[in-house]
């Protein structure tokens, strides 16, 4: 498979998996991309889909940059090292803290 095509096929996997918290989730298509837009476009969630080893913080940065020239979107980095590794999701605490459900507090 080649970098292209399993890059596009992990965009259509991560705007999959969102759709449970946005169903108009949707990747973008590369024409798109060259005009300001995201990997994947879920609700507030200005994502960008890495399926090689890069360095998070890096790629973090500059999709935060982007974000940032877009109002009330949320930089988001979703990431896998490796075919069979974990997906993950980057980023900041702050940006989570806005979005997570308040935790009930655990009694001791």
């Amino acid at each position: 498979m080649s970098r292209v095509t399993k890059g596009k096929t992990f965009e259509r996997r991560v705007a999959k998996a969102l759709r449970c918290l946005d169903p108009k989730a949707k990747r973008c298509l590369q024409f798109q991309k060259e005009h300001g837009a995201p990997d994947v476009k879920a609700g507030p969630l200005w994502v960008e889909c890495k399926a090689r080893r890069v360095p998070v913080a890096t790629v973090y940065e500059e999709t935060a940059k982007a974000a940032k020239a877009r109002r009330g979107t949320i930089p988001v980095v979703v990431s896998k090292t490796t075919a069979k590794g974990a997906v993950l999701l980057t980023m900041s605490l702050r940006d989570f803290l806005k979005l997570a459900p308040r935790l009930p507090t655990v009694s001791r």
